[in-house]
């Protein structure tokens, strides 16, 4: 078993090297989804009190909860 272990060196470490780059790259893109859809709510919210040309106090509250969540998301 141990003298096979100079055979699977060179298979072991590209698969290694994969498997945490595909572990790395579904979190990171989790987090950028994450932002991104944040970030998409934020701008309809946004675009919703503007069509009127008059910001309204529940207006401007749900913006600056969108975007407090769009920090919340961006802090990770």
């Amino acid at each position: 078993m141990i003298e096979d272990l100079p055979d699977l060196a060179p298979i072991a470490a590209p698969l290694v090297t994969l498997a945490i780059g595909y572990f790395t790259g579904s979190l990171v893109y989790r987090r950028v989804k994450a932002a991104f859809d944040e970030t998409v709510d934020l701008l309809t919210t946004i675009r919703d009190a503007w069509e009127d040309d008059a910001i309204t106090e529940d207006e401007f509250s749900a913006i600056v909860e969108q975007a407090g969540q769009l920090a919340d998301s961006l802090k990770g």
